[in-house]
């Protein structure tokens, strides 16, 4: 074979095989370094805790062709840090009595979570209650 024909071969099937996984179109996930959030959901955007409760809200961050990113980065800044905390996880601790806002980044991407605490009441004390996503029951845990 000659080296023209060789190259011709190798054209025709690079093109043949490349070019399915480059029209892909589904909007699934897609290379992160080409994702730039551009939206934040965060499910609920609003909790009622009771000192030493915990809870993980939903995080969901899209990108600029409405793709869901896959571990996000996410930054949090709480308006009262002696109130509520958030650990690496995104697990939101109630820390003492007051009111919080909590913002997510990720980019330029914001979402906000507000949150209460209240006293824990004085004739109950006990374990801790942990509140996982979308449940309205807690689980305690000694």
């Amino acid at each position: 074979m000659n080296s023209q024909f060789r190259r011709s071969l190798l054209t025709a099937f690079l093109w043949t095989a490349c070019l399915p996984i480059a029209s892909c179109g589904d909007k699934g996930p897609t290379d992160s370094l080409s994702q730039v959030p551009t939206r934040i959901t965060v499910v609920p955007t609003q909790f009622s805790l009771k000192v030493g409760d915990s809870v993980e809200p939903e995080v969901t961050v899209r990108d600029q062709d409405d793709a869901r990113i896959t571990n996000p980065v996410l930054s949090w800044t709480i308006s009262a840090p002696q109130v509520v905390s958030v650990n690496g996880q995104g697990v939101l601790t109630a820390l003492a009595e007051g009111g919080a806002v909590v913002t997510l980044m990720s980019g330029s991407a914001s979402a906000i979570i507000r949150v209460s605490v209240r006293p824990v009441s004085k004739d109950r004390g006990g374990p801790c209650r942990i509140l996982r996503r979308h449940e309205r029951t807690p689980v305690v845990e000694q």
